[in-house]
């Protein structure tokens, strides 16, 4: 019989292999769970459903192709498939299964001999229930590998080294060493995860995404362990708006009623760039909520670019309302967005902070084609972009590259950015 799930779970895996189309359940939960560079093959395995064992007689015996041990081939079947079992007798004939093993998903039950096989039963309701089982198991097997292994590396937490000071000035900067500066500027704290590297010329701002509160503490510092892939001074910014409430999950830079955070934040990395001595255009990368404040700070400084991936763009459009009607009663003391008066659109909507600083900085705009809740987002940008550039001054007006790609979560679904190396490929070809 093959061997029950358990089983599997105590395995340690060098690397694994989707064996199913591109949209598959395993595909999708490798992009879920960022297993994507485990897959040994750099490719998925397109098998026929009606002819299953062709299709991966094909791959295995492509003399390109090198399996090596440790490596885990992964199958689902939400639908009953009558070539399994002979798909299972190629393996045990060919010696394959001496070299690798097989993990299977299936809805029904199935019972066929073989070693180094295993097998997980999912029963489930529909297809989408079956996804989200799958992508738990899977989970649940990365968490029980060997931490420090390639799939369970150690989890390490960003410096506690602080400085912390009124003033921007030469003791705030320290090179060569990751450190959190926190500027307290007339009782609003502005903390940054810093690392400026000697005799680089170059600074990269990255933003804060929305987080869930109740699950960590402020500071709260997004893709910190970026920082050793650019070649280049980096600062990663807390959003201090969100203590202005312990249940904001999302700040988006708005600050309060009375003070402007996205234009004292820009003043701050203004002063900062200077003392560095930075002699190229500051770049701002964010995604989600950390691409509409990067979009925000762009702005307020002549010759900065923006690197931002599936933002909000438009407060008043964007569709989890509850989020939004939190910050607009803690941060701007008005009961929805109905009672907002327009001369704060500027702090909710990119585009009228384009205007109010009679500028549009450069732009790489990445949208995940899968996320369809931002498409009215992303299409409203594109227009009133469009609309604006033709009414400024060209010399104020910076271009805008729109990358796109196709990324899906169990869970989250397309709102879900673009993978490291990618996002990080993008985001040095403007610095």
């Amino acid at each position: 019989m093959i061997n029950y799930a358990k089983n599997f779970k105590e395995c340690t895996w060098r690397g694994m292999v989707a064996v199913e189309n591109e949209d598959g359940v395993i595909n999708k939960c490798f992009e879920t769970l960022g297993l994507n560079d485990f897959n040994v093959t750099d490719q998925i395995i397109q098998l026929d459903s009606c002819n299953l064992l062709q299709s991966f007689k094909g791959f295995l015996l492509d003399p390109n192709v090198k399996v090596e041990n440790d490596v885990l081939f992964i199958l689902s079947f939400y639908e009953s498939c009558e070539e399994f079992s002979s798909l299972v007798s190629f393996i045990e004939s060919n010696s394959i299964g001496e070299r690798f093993s097989v993990l299977v998903f299936s809805k029904d039950y199935l019972k066929v001999n073989g070693n180094n096989f295993y097998y997980v039963h999912v029963p489930a309701d529909n297809y989408i229930q079956f996804q989200r089982k799958v992508a738990r198991h899977l989970e649940l097997m990365v968490k029980q590998q060997p931490l420090g292994s390639p799939m369970n590396p150690l989890s390490l937490k960003f410096t506690d080294h602080v400085i912390e000071a009124n003033v921007v000035d030469e003791t705030c900067i320290i090179y060569d060493k990751k450190y959190v500066l926190s500027i307290n500027l007339n009782g609003v704290p502005y903390e940054m995860h810093c690392n400026f590297v000697s005799g680089s010329k170059k600074l990269i701002v990255l933003g804060q995404d929305a987080l869930t509160r109740d699950k960590v503490e402020l500071p709260h510092f997004f893709r910190w362990k970026w920082v050793d892939d650019l070649p280049c001074s980096t600062i990663i910014l807390n959003d201090p708006t969100l203590y202005l409430d312990e249940k904001l999950n999302g700040g988006w830079f708005v600050g309060s009623k009375e003070r402007d955070y996205v234009k004292e934040c820009s003043l701050i990395i203004t002063k900062i760039a200077k003392l560095i001595d930075v002699h190229h255009p500051v770049v701002f990368f964010g995604a989600s909520a950390g691409g509409f404040s990067s979009l925000m700070l762009a702005s307020c400084i002549p010759g900065s670019r923006a690197v931002v991936d599936i933002p909000q763009v438009d407060l008043f459009t964007y569709h989890v309302k509850n989020e939004v009607d939190k910050l607009i009663l803690s941060a701007l003391s008005f009961n929805d967005l109905s009672s907002v008066t327009d001369d704060f659109y500027f702090r909710l909507r990119v585009i009228d902070r384009f205007k109010k600083e009679g500028r549009v900085p450069d732009i790489v705009y990445m949208h995940n084609v899968k996320d369809s809740a931002h498409f009215t987002q992303f299409s409203s940008f594109l227009s009133e972009w469009t609309k604006l550039a033709h009414e400024l001054n060209q010399k104020d007006v910076g271009f805008l590259k729109i990358i796109t790609y196709s990324r899906w979560h169990i869970s989250k679904g397309g709102h879900f950015p673009m993978e490291k190396h990618n996002a990080v490929k993008q985001l040095l070809s403007v610095l």
